[in-house]
């Protein structure tokens, strides 16, 4: 990957959904936040969901993210997208794990749970 989208390790990773990441985390359905964060992403690319807009919460650091999993988000994410930085590029996956992250909320809505094979 070029050096371009290369990112920190302390760069913060932002959300505005913070509540519920929180939530699945205190009810064991995840053990991390950034572990729902890269599944979240997926499903957003998945699905073509992007959420805009003001993201003020932090999940985690760059750092705390599996490299290898970093790895396969920005290559998906870069397969969709033309970022012209890496700033450009973690707002775009930002974008894409806020949308996830709807999707699951709306599936936990009328669930109950979220079904973590079910997209990927």
């Amino acid at each position: 990957m070029q050096e371009i989208y290369r990112f920190e390790d302390k760069k913060k990773i932002h959300t505005k959904n913070i509540a519920f990441y929180r939530m699945l985390r205190d009810k064991k359905v995840i053990d991390t936040m950034h572990q729902l964060f890269t599944y979240a992403c997926l499903v957003g690319v998945k699905e073509d969901k992007r959420s805009e807009g003001p993201k003020p919460d932090d999940i985690c650091t760059v750092g705390n993210i599996d490299v290898h999993n970093l790895q396969v988000v920005k290559g998906i994410v870069l397969m969709k997208s033309e970022p012209e930085s890496s700033d450009e590029l973690l707002k775009v996956i930002e974008e894409f794990a806020d949308g996830g992250i709807e999707i699951l909320m709306k599936e936990f809505d009328n669930e109950g749970t979220i079904r973590l094979d079910k997209y990927i």
